[in-house]
């Protein structure tokens, strides 16, 4: 019996961090991607407000919670969305240590495509 638990103690001590990581990147995955939808859906936002729309990194990072820690934004220029909802289209990167992600705002649309 003492050699089961020793064994359980074993394998519980080799999954458990392997675990955490897969939960800390599902949680990071899922960010992510509500992020994504959010920017997806600024141009439809904007029409139906009717007022045009400016966005800064610090926006975007505060508009979706949850954000991993350590993780940046950065805007070569704000995203614009006029009262139409029309996008002006940009790039936004996503940094996290050395991870790096760049998605591109298409112009007109506001679809999301990944590259920059």
């Amino acid at each position: 019996m003492l050699v089961v638990l020793v064994m359980l103690a074993l394998a519980t001590g080799i999954v458990a961090p392997r675990a955490a990581g897969w939960l800390d990147a599902a949680r990071e995955r899922g960010w992510r991607d509500d992020l994504r939808a959010y920017l997806e859906v600024l141009p439809v936002r904007t029409f139906i407000a009717g007022e045009p729309l400016m966005l800064e990194a610090k926006d975007l990072l505060a508009a979706v919670p949850g954000a991993p820690a350590q993780t940046e934004i950065r805007l070569p220029a704000p995203l614009r969305y006029d009262a139409l909802g029309v996008a002006t289209g940009g790039t936004v990167e996503l940094r996290r240590g050395e991870a790096r992600e760049v998605w591109r705002i298409e112009p007109v649309t506001g679809r999301v495509h990944d590259g920059g």
